[in-house]
């Protein structure tokens, strides 16, 4: 059986930053594609990795933003950035919730309870979550990120890790 191989990405401070120059999206459309982001999604999916943004929105869980307002954020990512087949976040600190979204539409998933490990990262529920529903396995995963909570989920789940910046600087034009 072919496996997936899948690209996860944290989104925030990895692939994204703020247009505003906040610390934190001030609204959904202050996003801001890193450099090096688009050649280095563009080199992925052209070897067949399934790219995938994994991402805490505490925000939400903070009472800073509106779940909707996280959902239309991501959905915009996902149009600035055409090889993200999705976006998954968790919104509340417990780690119980998981949503996700993509270019056209923007869910909670229903997940059968206590299956998962924790969704926030540093757990690995949204990890776990994807190898499940895309048939993958850690070997052929990678996991990209720009925080330690972003290594430890990648460490528990067993996917290799790479820093953002580091990943960035391999596709950014000199």
């Amino acid at each position: 059986m072919l496996m997936t191989k899948i690209l996860f990405c944290d989104v925030d401070g990895t692939l994204t930053g703020t247009v505003s120059g906040a610390t934190f999206k001030s609204n959904p459309r202050d996003v801001l594609v890193l450099p090096g982001v688009e050649n280095a999604l563009a080199h992925y999916a052209k070897e067949g990795y399934l790219i995938i943004g994994i991402s805490n929105e505490g925000g939400v869980g903070a009472g800073h933003k509106k779940l909707e307002a996280a959902f239309e954020e991501k959905q915009y990512t996902c149009l600035l950035l055409p090889q993200l087949d999705a976006i998954y976040f968790c919104p509340d600190f417990a780690g119980q919730i998981l949503c996700r979204a993509d270019r056209d539409t923007a869910t909670e998933v229903q997940v059968e309870s206590g299956k998962y490990s924790s969704f926030r990262k540093p757990g690995a529920g949204m990890i776990e979550y994807c190898l499940f529903l895309y048939g993958s396995d850690v070997g052929k995963c990678w996991m990209v990120g720009d925080r330690p909570e972003d290594e430890k989920a990648a460490e528990a789940m067993g996917i290799n890790f790479i820093a953002a910046d580091v990943w960035r600087g391999k596709f950014t034009a000199v």
